[in-house]
């Protein structure tokens, strides 16, 4: 999963790279997994890669096109943004990729839910949240206050998809 909030990440990183950045140089912004806040990202922009772009005023860079970028954020990963918590669950076929959520009580959480293949949804019962059934590439994200401490199942609600094993757990501590 890419979120927004990184492609923009990056995109700045390739202006600032472009920008001003001599032929030689590499930009490299780094994350660390278990920031609070921010799932594991690395960006590293070659500088020579603006493919002989630039702007004007800007001293010339070298044509190679030979940019490495890695946007490398786990899926499902908590995502903190001005005090919401956000996640992104993607379902698949009788699967979602993340079997656990886990926010504090009274939190206010953001959940995309996206559907890869098939025909799929995600409810929570106890927190009202129902994404609405979706078609394969279809997504819809649902907000909502944790404000009830326990372990709370979420689960697709097409079929038997449920029995077959579509859950997972929200855990509110």
């Amino acid at each position: 999963m890419r979120t927004h909030l990184f492609g923009s990440l990056a995109l700045a990183v390739l202006i600032t790279a472009g920008a001003g950045c001599a032929a030689d140089s590499n930009v490299q912004v780094e994350v660390e997994p278990g920031t609070p806040g921010m799932p594991g990202i690395e960006v590293e922009v070659d500088a020579g890669a603006a493919g002989g772009t630039q702007l004007e005023g800007t001293p010339a860079v070298n044509d190679t096109p030979d940019a490495d970028i890695n946007l490398d954020a786990e899926v499902g990963a908590e995502v903190m943004i001005g005090g919401t918590k956000s996640f992104t669950v993607i379902g698949d076929n009788f699967k979602y990729d993340v079997k656990e959520l886990r926010v504090k009580k009274g939190d206010t959480v953001r959940l995309t839910f996206r559907n890869a293949e098939g025909f799929h949804d995600l409810k929570i019962d106890e927190f009202g949240v129902d994404t609405g059934k979706l078609q394969a590439g279809g997504e819809n994200t649902v907000e909502f206050v944790a404000d009830e401490a326990g372990t709370f199942e979420y689960y697709c609600s097409v079929g038997s998809h449920r029995a077959m094993g579509m859950v997972g757990q929200l855990i509110v501590e």
